[in-house]
């Protein structure tokens, strides 16, 4: 973020005033309030990001949202696909942030590639060739820029060969935390002061978090590293695992030539995906609904293209976060995990109908998440309410995408369920925060 001017403000898409009073309870009928959009900068690498802010429009939780919920968006997605989430939590007074993953959406970066930390960094450390002028003759190559030629050239031929590993995923925390800096800034910027009466001493509302497919992976990782200081600097109140995509599932001959072949000869050879494709991929894996899947397909900021090297990262991280899980017998590293009271309650949902992830690597890590769990069998005719504990909860007959983007009156139940938990979870860490202040 660079400074205030940096931010684009809209006008409310749907403002439509509350008719309840300022002390009622949600949900109330109200629709999206401003919505701030930038452009975050990573200092690891610069590559450019899209972020945009959304507030409720209730005329008390426009100046004071109840909390702040974090969106993070799966593979080949972008946020922009979760109106639905997003519409859900404007309703019971949550402001929305939300940005699209590096390589993906409208953020820079390569698309549909998963660059190695060593690769990017180089990169960024070649400085960029001095400006043309237009009107001055043609010079001669110096040596300067001669090197510079050949250093690029050799650069982007290391990029192409550039193995797969799960590297990738501190320079997607390295994003999370920059883009969770931003967004805590521009709330101090927009929201009021704290008035000299106000038991908030300016503080800022809560974080929640929800996670959907690979963004689950990364935001996992991501706070259980402590050396990320993301979990000690937005200590996270709860967090909703949806459909997570720990590790994919490859069938045997993909996984082949995956492994065998395109992975030495050609990890970053971009592997065309059109429409069709992606429409042949969202029937097959990812939901039912004939709607669902043309949009997918359409998606104007999909990735027209995907890399080996992406889905083999994928895999190798799932594979690495399994093993500690197993080593440790938790998801939490022993010696370098967040503080006890920093770790976020979490909500695993497992699609019934699952095919895009491995079987079983799912259900693994939603046991290591929930130390406290509340298993329920749902089908499409019934889902109930969640408590305020650690639970995993699998919706028979539903599949990846279905889950946030509802299309049957089931699915449209999960989002419900989502935020009556996140809300409950807030309303816990409020009263456990009192009794503190309290005590003190």
């Amino acid at each position: 973020m660079r400074g205030d001017d940096s931010f684009v403000v809209d006008e409310p898409m749907s403002h439509e005033e509350a008719s309840a009073s300022d002390s009622c309870n949600p949900p109330y009928s109200g629709g999206r309030g401003s919505v701030f959009k930038w452009e975050v900068r990573t200092t690891c690498d610069g590559i450019p990001l899209y972020a945009w802010l959304s507030l409720p429009t209730h005329p008390v939780y426009k100046r004071k949202p109840r909390a702040t919920l974090i969106l993070i968006h799966g593979l080949n997605d972008n946020s922009s696909r979760y109106d639905v989430v997003e519409k859900a939590a404007h309703e019971r007074g949550f402001a929305v942030a939300a940005f699209d993953l590096r390589g993906q959406g409208q953020s820079g970066g390569a698309r549909g590639d998963a660059i190695p930390a060593d690769v990017a960094l180089a990169e960024a450390s070649i400085p960029p060739p001095p400006p043309v002028d237009v009107g001055a003759p043609p010079r001669p190559s110096t040596w300067a820029r001669t090197r510079r030629q050949q250093e690029a050239k050799a650069l982007d031929a290391r990029r192409k060969r550039a193995p797969p590993d799960a590297s990738f995923l501190p320079l997607l925390a390295s994003d999370m935390r920059e883009f969770l800096n931003d967004t805590a800034a521009l709330l101090r910027s927009v929201l009021p002061k704290a008035d000299d009466d106000d038991d908030d001493d300016g503080r800022l509302p809560p974080w929640l978090v929800f996670c959907h497919s690979f963004g689950c992976l990364a935001f996992i990782d991501a706070i259980r590293h402590a050396e990320y200081g993301i979990a000690d600097a937005f200590p996270f109140v709860a967090c909703v695992l949806n459909a997570p995509l720990v590790r994919p599932s490859i069938g045997f001959a993909s996984k082949f030539l995956l492994k065998n072949v395109l992975q030495y000869t050609a990890p970053g050879f971009p592997l065309p995906m059109p429409d069709t494709a992606a429409y042949a991929i969202a029937k097959r894996h990812l939901t039912s609904d004939e709607d669902t899947r043309r949009a997918y397909a359409s998606d104007e900021f999909r990735a027209r293209v995907s890399t080996p090297r992406l889905w083999l990262a994928v895999d190798e991280a799932g594979k690495r976060l399994l093993e500690d899980v197993r080593v440790n017998g938790s998801l939490w590293l022993t010696r370098s995990s967040p503080a006890e009271q920093h770790r976020p309650l979490m909500r695993v949902k497992l699609a019934g109908r699952e095919s895009l992830c491995r079987p079983g690597t799912d259900v693994t890590v939603a046991e290591a998440v929930a130390e406290v769990r509340n298993v329920g069998e749902h089908d499409d005719d019934e889902c109930t309410s969640a408590v305020a504990v650690d639970q995993c909860v699998r919706y028979m007959g539903l599949q990846h995408e279905d889950m946030h983007i509802p299309s049957t009156t089931a699915a449209a139940r999960c989002v419900t369920e989502d935020m009556n938990w996140l809300e409950a979870c807030l309303a816990a860490a409020r009263l456990s925060d009192e009794v503190e202040d309290g005590e003190e």
